[in-house]
């Protein structure tokens, strides 16, 4: 009996190893082919590719984005842009911001005197350009901004910018930027007005005299440069050093609890102007631009012809774009490593794409190897397709290829690319799907 057992298992192990390496040799198959044997005709697996010409596209417009708002919470980027940049893809990029700080309430004694107002910014990287041909100007906000406001990209600096209260040369040193205010008669007044606050009333006195800065940087000499700054940073502050008979004491004010907004302008020449003149979805090279520039919208022409394969079930779908190679040349170092996808509406706004379930996240990371951008739209597909059952009608909208973000600037860009739409592209929807 025992012998009769142990046949039985090894005549069970030799099957089971058999169908093992069956099933691993059939991963060797044509994609198309894959499983064809297990399941039937109506089930088996396909793969699915339209080519270049079946993805349409065009440059467009970023428009303004949201660049604070407290219903995204009161600080919705860490980060803030800094620059005057010059370029010959992308023309002429203005970065600037705006900022208040948080006071410092404490006794200042009796007859308190400046010895120094220092302005102190951190910085991650200096991303375009030389950080050396930049210089900073600042200057005492003349309107309010206030951190339950929604304020866009593309305010005007001329509402709040007022008298100038700096002008240094951009200067790094271990990762700080150092900004001497060298306007006297503005540290005196800002420490006298400090020194008088009492109660709540003197205090909203003083936010009327003191509402931030206006930090805005020159270009000096031909190019500038684009700096990514953290202002929220525990090195980010100003800081008030002031004598007080014979001692010396100092003050930090920091900008993390109050209101931060950037400001983006551009000038775009050849070729993007001439690019975002082109209406019609049949352009070979489009652009996508950081700091609110420009963007890529497309259209995947041959999607309905799949939908209607449904019900069916998207196990993969992979949107391959790549870049201009030529075209960016020595800026392949710098281009964005990520890309993200909006949709756009009739009448040519973007917004978040949406499932009701939230806001999905669709993001294209940068293949240096395959020199493209690769989306995956399995959940975008999949939410189309199961719409024609839902009462949640999902449309198959045209998709737009964004740098920095959703509507709010949540992911600070610097930088832009050339996307290649041509015919000898290799632009590429792959979709595996099983049908139910």
């Amino acid at each position: 009996m025992n012998k009769l057992n142990n046949r039985l298992i090894q005549a069970l192990f030799f099957s089971i190893s058999v169908l093992s390496i069956s099933i691993f040799l059939s991963c060797e198959k044509d994609p198309d082919q894959l499983g064809s044997d297990l399941l039937p005709i109506d089930d088996n697996f396909v793969l699915k590719s339209d080519t270049a010409s079946l993805i349409l596209a065009t440059t467009v417009p970023r428009g303004p984005i949201i660049t604070h708002s407290f219903d995204y919470g009161a600080v919705i980027n860490k980060l803030n842009i800094l620059g005057d940049f010059n370029d010959s893809i992308f023309g002429n990029t203005k970065a600037a911001f705006l900022a208040n700080f948080g006071i410092d309430t404490a006794n200042y004694g009796n007859s308190p005197k400046v010895d120094s107002l220092i302005f102190y910014l951190h910085y991650d990287n200096a991303t375009l350009g030389s950080p050396n041909n930049l210089k900073i100007n600042i200057y005492k906000l003349k309107d309010t901004i206030s951190i339950y406001t929604t304020y866009y990209s593309n305010l005007s600096p001329e509402r709040y910018k007022g008298s100038p209260i700096s002008s240094n040369t951009l200067k790094f040193s271990n990762g700080i930027l150092k900004i001497q205010i060298t306007d006297q008669q503005f540290s005196d007044s800002l420490l006298l007005a400090l020194a008088s606050i009492k109660d709540s009333i003197s205090y909203e006195k003083f936010k009327t005299y003191f509402k931030g800065f206006y930090i805005e940087p020159e270009a000096i000499g031909e190019s500038g440069a684009l700096v990514i700054s953290d202002p929220l940073d525990d090195s980010s502050k100003m800081v008030l050093t002031y004598i007080n008979g014979l001692d010396t004491s100092k003050r930090n004010f920091y900008m993390n609890k109050g209101a931060r907004i950037s400001n983006f302008a551009h000038n775009y020449t050849a070729p993007i102007e001439s690019a975002v003149q082109i209406k019609e979805l049949d352009s070979k090279i489009t652009y996508v631009h950081g700091m609110a520039g420009v963007a890529t919208q497309i259209h995947i022409q041959d999607l309905e012809r799949f939908i209607d394969l449904v019900p069916v079930s998207i196990n993969k779908a992979e949107l391959l774009i790549p870049i201009d190679t030529l075209i960016m040349g020595t800026w392949l170092k710098v281009i964005p490593q990520q890309l993200f996808l909006m949709a756009v509406s009739d009448d040519g706004k973007f917004y978040d794409i949406e499932y009701g379930i939230g806001y999905s996240f669709i993001r294209g990371d940068y293949d240096s190897e395959k020199k493209a951008y690769v989306f995956n739209l399995a959940k975008h597909l999949q939410q189309i397709a199961n719409s024609k059952f839902s009462y949640l009608k999902v449309k198959n909208t045209d998709l737009v290829i964004v740098a920095d973000g959703y509507s709010i600037f949540k992911y600070p860009s610097v930088s832009g690319v050339a996307l290649d739409f041509s015919p000898t592209s290799k632009v590429k929807l792959n979709i595996t799907y099983s049908k139910q």
